[in-house]
């Protein structure tokens, strides 16, 4: 299963975004069953500045992750935390660091996924 949520990040946190609505209404997905419990998952942010609120973003996908039952995956060396990316005129060709990070974040969502099966 794959979710994404295209957001770009400028105000540093979930409040108020299609990412938070949709969250808060995955509330079903808790009761009587936790189809997502077990679950790898990984956050891919963007934001126009580098550093500009996307480890925050991320860090609290995560969190609310936690409450399905998710296991939160980060990514490798340099974006621990999951994929962060910068975008000037909605465009990250110009981003040398960021699409590394998010390819390792989503390799380690695929390995973590590959460990879990039996």
């Amino acid at each position: 299963m794959r979710l994404h949520f295209d957001r770009k990040v400028g105000l540093s946190d979930v409040t108020g975004s299609l990412c938070r609505a949709f969250i808060e209404r995955c509330a079903p997905l808790r009761e009587p069953k936790m189809p997502l419990d077990g679950k790898p998952v990984g956050v891919i942010a963007v934001g126009q500045l580098r550093n500009s609120g996307q480890q925050l973003f991320s860090e609290q996908v995560q969190m609310a992750m936690l409450c399905f039952g998710m296991i939160p995956v980060g990514g490798r060396s340099p974006a621990f935390q999951g994929g962060i990316l910068h975008s000037t005129k909605d465009d990250i060709s110009g981003d040398e660091l960021g699409p590394t990070g998010a390819r390792n974040t989503g390799l380690r969502v695929a390995e973590m996924a590959l460990r879990l099966v039996p």
